[in-house]
């Protein structure tokens, strides 16, 4: 039987968590970009900062704690385990995006839409290389959409992968 893939992809209508829900984040920049540089941070206006995705880190061990699930007390004051059971904290990873733009530019549409494309491209490149090249795929797709989008009122994207483990099951 195939393990279970969990994740969640916050486009469109869904409402994302935010940042603050999550506890012990570790800010690792992977995957961290920007595309162009303000040219006066007066006319900047942040116009989409939210999570996008979360999933679960399907490369990452798992921590593990051993629990006894069964004891015997064969004598009175005598207590020993006969049964365990193991638990897991697995690795989550967060995507967190973030878009800069050139005052009054309504960018939020536009990126939702290169958003699913970036999903669709990470989806395909995904199969294809058996997950390796999705990641890139999308970073290179959400890139190419934006500046065609948006064009020279773009200022910068940064799309920051925070990690955190999740509760012991």
């Amino acid at each position: 039987m195939a393990e279970k893939f969990e994740g969640e992809l916050y486009i469109g209508d869904l409402t994302p968590p935010q940042l603050t829900d999550f506890d012990n984040l570790d800010d690792e920049n992977a995957g961290a970009f920007e595309l162009m540089e303000a040219d006066s941070a007066e006319d900047a206006n942040v116009v989409y900062d939210r999570v996008i995705f979360k999933y679960k880190d399907p490369t990452s061990p798992p921590h593990t704690r051993k629990k006894c699930g069964k004891w015997s007390k064969p004598l009175p004051g005598v207590k020993i385990c006969v049964g365990w059971t193991i638990n897991y904290r697995w690795l989550y990873r967060i995507g967190h995006v973030r878009v800069t733009t050139i005052s009054g530019t309504n960018a939020k549409n536009a990126l939702e839409e290169c958003l699913k494309q970036s999903a669709i491209a990470a989806l395909i490149a995904g199969v294809a290389s058996g997950g390796s090249a999705a990641a890139a795929a999308a970073e290179i797709a959400l890139k190419a959409c934006l500046a065609s989008k948006i064009g020279d009122k773009l200022i910068s994207v940064s799309v920051n992968i925070k990690s955190t483990r999740g509760s012991w099951e």
